[in-house]
Order: C-alpha cells, then structure tokens, then sequence
C-alpha cells in the first residue's frame, strides 16, 4: 500500500500540534511556516481531521486548532483513517466494499487479510507522544511533546582527549588451495605484497 502525500502530511500536521501545550490554538500559517506545508493544503487536510473528532478549532485571533485528546491517546491509525478512510490493502478488504465474486475461491485472499491486519496493528501501535520523540514518563504525565526543547546533555569531561587508534593493517591470507595467491591462476604470478 502506497500512503498519499495527504496522509503523510496530515499526521505532521498532528505531530506538530501534539508539540504544543494541550489548550494552545496553533494557526495554520504557524504550522505551514514550521512544517513547509501550503496553508491551502493544510486547509483541505483540516476537515476530515476535525469530522473524526481528533481537532478542535477555535476563533479570532488567538485562534487556530488543538487536539481534541492527549498526544499520548491519538494513534497513527487514527489520523490515516480520519483522512483516508480505510488502512485496507486492496479494496476488496474495505469495509464499504461489495461482495467480490471471486472472494470464495481466491488464493491469495489470506495473505491481504494479514498484511492488512499488520498494517492496523502497527499503525495503532504508535502514537502521537511517540512521533514527538516525548519521553515516556512526560507522556503518562500528561504534558505535551515539547518538541522544541533541547534535550539536557550531561558529557562526562575528560582530561584529555583520548588517543587516535593506529591503522594496522592485517594481510589477507586465503584456504590453502583456493584464490589467486594458490598458485591457481595467472594473478598468482603478480601478486602485489601489502604496502
């Protein structure tokens, strides 16, 4: 299954909002600045988002959309099925699909049902939080992702830097009988020793 450019952008534009404080409205002029998405589309990708229940929008000037729930509660699974409907690998399998006249004697009829199944399991298997890069105890908290913030680095310092490890080079001996430094073939006349 190949993901639409609408699908792939859709879940940025919730990670991006996941990033933010719970009750804070991001414009979408905000979010095309932060993600390189034309409000536009970002514009077509909205509704459907908002439909499943997964935004809420807000008016005037501190106005723009917020998650509807926590980070840590909205899967990928979520946000493709909002904007595209059905994770079904072949149409066969999706839920607004007629009978197939051939569904009784198809062969090959387990092995979508399985890699669909895969592709449900994964995508609800990964959330929003997770995108962030949030760490897990922030996550069962409550607070947002806090993707701007730098992480603390603590580097132990050292007196001096350690020393460089010399090349060594090891020579390449062959199995007795085989390769071209046996005796077997017109290179073994010319091998060139390690330099």
């Amino acid at each position: 299954m190949r993901f639409s450019t609408k699908d792939r952008y859709a879940l940025r534009l919730m990670v991006e909002l996941a990033g933010h404080a719970p009750e804070e409205f991001v414009s979408l002029k905000a979010v095309s600045d932060s993600q390189g998405i034309s409000v536009k589309y970002l514009e077509q990708i909205v509704p459907p988002l908002a439909r499943a229940g997964l935004l809420a929008s807000g008016r005037g000037s501190q106005g723009g959309y917020r998650l509807t729930r926590p980070a840590a509660a909205v899967t990928a699974g979520d946000v493709l099925r909002a904007v595209e409907g059905d994770l079904a690998p072949v149409p066969c399998l999706e839920e607004d699909a007629g009978d197939c006249p051939r569904r009784s004697g198809c062969r090959t009829l387990a092995f979508w049902e399985g890699l669909g199944a895969v592709l449900e399991q994964y995508a609800d298997g990964v959330t929003l939080a997770q995108l962030c890069g949030a760490p897990f105890w922030l996550i069962r908290l409550g607070f947002p992702c806090f993707q701007r913030v730098r992480p603390v680095r603590t580097a132990v310092r050292r007196k001096s830097p350690a020393p460089p490890v010399p090349a060594v080079r090891i020579p390449c001996r062959s199995i007795p009988g085989q390769g071209p430094r046996s005796g077997q073939g017109p290179r073994s006349a010319r091998a060139s020793p390690l330099r």
